[in-house]
């Protein structure tokens, strides 16, 4: 019996949504031994659907089918070494690189999170994944060890497009730790336009001393020099509370603000009296210096 054959269209269902697949069909003719024509060999191209699906199940099976283990301090976090390769060359010359130095299948990392770990592995499955500022540092750190480009791109992205009052600290520290220039350049033109919100957001309060100093180096920041001074003394206080000291001892707050072995980049002390309670109100005014015991600044309550 003959049968006709063309090439059809059909639906395939994926899931919630319905792909359209087509189905191509060519025919080559081939020889018989005898030299007579044989049938057509047909060969059928078609889409499938489920492919973009491999890594998406892979993620979420790599507990059992993962072969390698990354040690986050107590946590191991299973995945899969040709996933991590096909992405990253650092994982391609580790797993399958001539001086392949795993020597086990579990490797320890160090200095990160297990939460920023399993965002950072997402990147590597997913065609979405999420980045959060309280695990971008690590996160961050850890693309850059992956050397792919693209990753790093996109947590630098998030820096810039997530950039506001409330989180430009957290952003300013990161950026400076990574040396994202442009990112700086950002954050300190939105500190200096922002600053009195800036100085009173919690981001202030929980900052590095290096993103301190660096702020009050700022020679654009528009405020009062009394809201400087003032955020500095409840930076210091926090620093105290978390050091399990008495913030209302002067000398606590002096070593917040001065440490063991002061350097000119790290004694916040001297560059608040040096740059900060010196300035005037319309512009920074390092010869002012007079105006380091203004009752305005109370400085005698806090140090004298």
């Amino acid at each position: 019996m003959n049968r006709k054959i063309r090439t059809t269209r059909r639906r395939v269902s994926s899931g919630s949504s319905a792909q359209s697949t087509s189905i191509r069909l060519t025919s080559s003719p081939t020889k018989k031994e005898n030299g007579e024509s044989s049938p057509k060999q047909l060969t059928k191209m078609c889409k499938n659907p489920l492919v973009s699906e491999v890594c998406t199940r892979m993620y979420e099976n790599k507990g059992k089918t993962g072969d390698v283990k990354f040690k986050i301090g107590t946590d191991e976090i299973s995945a899969h070494k040709c996933v991590l390769a096909s992405l990253s060359p650092k994982y391609e010359a580790q797993f399958y690189g001539e001086f392949d130095d795993t020597k086990s299948d579990v490797i320890e990392v160090k200095d990160v999170t297990a939460d920023a770990f399993k965002e950072y592995l997402q990147f590597f499955y997913l065609n979405e994944f999420p980045l959060t500022h309280a695990n971008i540092e690590h996160v961050l750190s850890l693309a850059e060890l992956s050397l792919v480009e693209e990753f790093v791109d996109e947590c630098i992205n998030f820096l810039i497009e997530t950039l506001s009052v409330e989180t430009v600290c957290l952003t300013y520290c990161v950026a400076i730790k990574h040396g994202c220039e442009d990112v700086i350049e950002l954050c300190e033109r939105k500190i200096s336009l922002h600053s009195d919100e800036v100085f009173a957001s919690k981001d202030f309060v929980s900052s590095s001393r290096e993103v301190i100093f660096n702020i009050l180096q700022l020679d654009s920041l528009n405020c009062k020099e009394t809201d400087v001074f003032n955020a500095c003394i409840k930076w210091a206080k926090h620093v105290c509370t978390e050091k399990e000291s008495d913030p209302d001892v002067k000398m606590n707050l002096r070593a917040a603000l001065v440490p063991e072995t002061p350097t000119q980049a790290t004694n916040l002390l001297h560059q608040i009296f040096d740059s900060v309670l010196c300035q005037s109100r319309s512009s920074w005014n390092a010869t002012n210096r007079i105006r380091i015991f203004s009752p305005k600044l109370n400085v005698r309550k806090y140090f004298i």
